[in-house]
């Protein structure tokens, strides 16, 4: 649908003033439905299909493809961090004055008349950013719940194979199950894939070595989501560092977990005392950047951080 959009947008754009093609929107559009990456790449082919159907000269065809970058990586940045004033801000002057340098370039000339058209569709590109992406966004979150809520499901022959391998391993599932949930609530994450995740986080080690290759295996066998696979992939970070924020999610939240099962009751003799333990073991695995490619926010970090101290992990079996 998105796509259809988009060519929709390319016919329209034939009918617009020169410069002024609405690549950003259609930068924003590709963005709320793929990764950054991707986003560019195809943000770019738009730019090039329009260019070749209009016949457009070398200037136009750089203002497009320069739009283009320009508007799909604030668009992946407006997407992970949400919209603020100052990049509304920079949407709407990126609008503006780069089809502005490049009328000038062209024709050595800047109308005025330009110039109001250049701020009408920076306007126009800004709320867009301001007020659809957001909502395209969290329509392409909305997670698909009958196929978590299966996994979930205690009656699940895969969590019934979890209790019967060790009752102890089923409660710490269930503990890093719901703690990741709440987690990711907390932080605007995927909730049903943080949970999902964190249950069967250790699939792998009922199966042996080597762990992450088995624990993949058996998600694939049983038709997991892809995003909770990926996240069993990045098991602990020993082939590949956490790549999402659910999956950061849930290595912080089985690392504590597991801490506190390891550690001696009376070790903690205060409630300060594991919070202490908590802050200092999070923040030595952020500051090595183990979360760096995960897209987690600083602010979403401490927010997991302070809510993870605060909170019986070792008492919660419920959300």
């Amino acid at each position: 649908m998105i796509f259809a959009v988009c060519f929709a947008l390319v016919i329209a754009g034939t009918y617009l003033p020169d410069f002024f093609f609405p690549i950003m929107i259609i930068s924003f559009l590709v963005t709320s439905v793929t990764d950054g990456k991707l986003s560019i790449a195809l943000s770019v082919y738009f730019a090039c299909i329009f260019s070749l159907a209009e016949g457009a000269g070398m200037y136009m065809l750089l203002c497009y493809v320069s739009l283009a970058c320009v508007g799909a990586l604030l668009s992946d940045y407006i997407r992970d961090e949400h919209v603020t004033v100052f990049t509304g801000v920079i949407v709407f002057c990126a609008d503006m004055f780069i089809p502005a340098v490049f009328q000038y370039l062209s024709y050595r000339t800047l109308p005025v008349s330009f110039l109001k058209d250049a701020f009408a569709s920076g306007l126009i590109t800004a709320l867009t950013a301001w007020i659809l992406f957001p909502i395209l966004v969290r329509f392409d979150r909305r997670e698909p719940v009958s196929a978590y809520e299966t996994l979930l499901d205690p009656d699940c022959p895969l969590v019934q194979d979890i209790r019967r391998y060790s009752l102890a391993e089923y409660e710490h599932a269930k503990r890093v199950s719901m703690a990741s949930g709440a987690c990711a609530r907390l932080a605007g994450a995927k909730v049903l894939t943080a949970r999902c995740a964190g249950m069967y986080y250790r699939l792998g080690v009922m199966a042996g070595e080597p762990v992450v290759a088995n624990g993949v295996r058996q998600a694939v066998d049983n038709c997991f989501p892809t995003d909770v696979i990926t996240i069993l992939s990045e098991y602990q970070g020993l082939e590949q560092k956490p790549s999402t924020v659910e999956s950061a999610i849930v290595h912080m939240v089985d690392t504590i977990i597991t801490k506190l099962e390891l550690l001696d009751s009376d070790t903690f003799t205060t409630d300060w005392n594991q919070s202490m333990v908590i802050y200092r073991t999070l923040n030595d695995i952020s500051a090595e950047g183990f979360y760096d490619q995960s897209g987690m926010g600083i602010n979403q970090f401490l927010r997991i951080r302070d809510f993870l101290a605060k909170k019986d992990l070792l008492g919660q079996t419920e959300g």
